[in-house]
């Protein structure tokens, strides 16, 4: 069937570019699901309607504040910066991902069309009662993760040893920088994306993803019951094949060289087997954790990010700041001053990228450091721009997001409830990760989670399709 092949090729999308990313989520995710519902006549289910709304409340924060703070501007900055007039069609941007207002959107719009009259109208004579064929969007999904995983490492191994760009190269040349080498002579990666970090970000939310799911799957002992798992008849092939797409994504995060990725990354392999199965198989359990920690150490140090983990341990401990070209921590004194400063409403993010950043750079006595960049921590970022205020709205629409996801899994009342724990655990992986970075500020990262997401909601949707009409 047409929609198991997209939802199959669906991750092959994902692990290219953005252009590319953007193109099949809307394809796989949205105009091809939905388009095969209205042709069926059948309704789409209110809950995405609510899904589609906080979406475009998370993408709205920012627009709203960027106008709020110029109302209530920081008197020790120069007037001349707010300027509406001039500016007013920029401070409609938000720091998060376009795709969350497309999306919020497009589905709002789908659903409305699929609930009235007009639609009717274009579906007349169509059999309400038919039923529909199983699409099982999940399976399909993972039976694709595991090849595009295995695809996007090869390449990725294959520019850490050559420095080969796979990205333009007409636009950045056929070989990495040399500011990308690191000290044991390979390079830091890129793959399709645009920085290191989008591929440890990426990495994580895969393995993290698989590797839980694969441990509740061997505690549960029910792999028949398990209908959205690929082989699932087989005795052993779906275990393996989870392992493998948490070893391919786990060694993707290893080659981009992002420390707090990896630490993450081997916090969750090993934290994971103990929480969920140490109990059950202790001696099992340990021997599996302790293989994994000496096989990431070994893994790590081949890789070059041990000496990266060492560059930052003893510039610290000698000179108690990071590494020579690491300013972390001037970032984030500057995004806790611009905080502090405006805590209620923040600063604007229009307004801080716009002069506000670069005054406090020079306020504060870092007008020597010549790439004044954002705060490399989400956290910091989110409260100097919209203040305690605007992080409030955005922790409670992600709250209702995964609230009315756990209502809907629960309501299967089957295997597919195992799910809330591997989407937690992937969130709690990512939060941490968005200490030293802006990972939920990146557009590539955002499209890997939401597919995800729209990949569980429709498996829903496809299990209750004949319920709906």
């Amino acid at each position: 069937m047409f929609l198991r092949s997209l939802f199959f090729l669906l991750p092959f999308f994902l692990y290219l570019g953005i252009a590319v990313q953007a193109a099949g989520f809307y394809l796989c995710c949205i105009f091809a699901p939905f388009g095969y519902y209205l042709v069926k006549n059948k309704k789409i289910p209110f809950f995405m309607l609510k899904l589609g709304i906080y979406l475009l409340i998370l993408y709205c924060v920012f627009p709203v504040f960027n106008f709020l703070t110029y109302y209530f501007q920081n008197k020790t900055i120069a007037p001349s910066i707010y300027n509406l007039k001039e500016n007013f069609p920029l401070l409609l941007n938000s720091s998060f991902s376009s795709s969350f207002f497309f999306t919020g959107t497009i589905s709002s719009f789908f659903i409305w069309i699929s609930r009235y009259e007009i639609f009717r109208f274009f579906t007349k004579g169509k059999n309400l009662n038919q039923s529909l064929p199983d699409i099982n969007p999940l399976k399909y999904f993972l039976a694709g993760l595991l090849p595009a995983s295995i695809l996007f490492c090869c390449a990725l191994t294959y520019q850490h040893f050559t420095g080969f760009e796979l990205r333009s190269h007409t636009k950045y040349g056929p070989i990495l920088t040399n500011d990308n080498l690191l000290q044991n002579g390979t390079f830091r990666v890129y793959g399709f994306y645009g920085h290191p970090l989008t591929v440890a970000a990426v990495g994580l939310t895969y393995a993290t993803f698989n590797w839980t799911l694969l441990w509740l799957i061997i505690a549960k002992k029910n792999l028949k019951s398990m209908y959205f798992i690929p082989f699932k008849d087989h005795k052993y092939l779906p275990y393996v094949y989870l392992f493998l797409i948490t070893i391919a994504n786990t060694t993707c995060v290893f080659l981009s060289s992002g420390r707090t990725a990896t630490l993450v990354n081997i916090a969750i392999l090993l934290g994971i087997p103990s929480l969920i199965y140490l109990k059950r198989k202790p001696i099992f359990t340990i021997i599996a954790i302790t293989s994994i920690g000496i096989a990431s150490f070994f893994i790590g140090k081949k890789l070059g990010v041990i000496e990266r983990f060492d560059s930052a341990a003893q510039s610290i401990l000698n000179s108690h700041a990071f590494e020579e070209g690491n300013n972390r921590q001037y970032f984030w004194k500057v995004y806790t001053k611009m905080f502090l400063d405006s805590p209620a409403v923040g600063q604007g993010n229009f307004w801080i990228n716009h002069g506000i950043r670069n005054e406090y750079y020079n306020k504060l006595g870092f007008s020597h450091i010549e790439q004044k960049y954002n705060a490399h921590n989400n956290y910091l970022e989110i409260l100097a721009s919209v203040g305690i205020i605007g992080l409030s709205i955005i922790l409670f629409a992600i709250y209702k997001i995964f609230r009315v996801l756990k209502l809907e899994i629960k309501a299967q009342k089957n295997s597919l409830v195992l799910l809330l724990i591997p989407l937690f655990v992937t969130l709690l992986a990512n939060l941490f990760h968005a200490t030293t970075q802006n990972v939920f500020f990146d557009s590539s990262f955002i499209y890997i989670n939401i597919a995800i997401i729209y990949v569980i909601i429709w498996q829903i949707i496809d299990n209750k399709r004949n319920a709906l009409s």
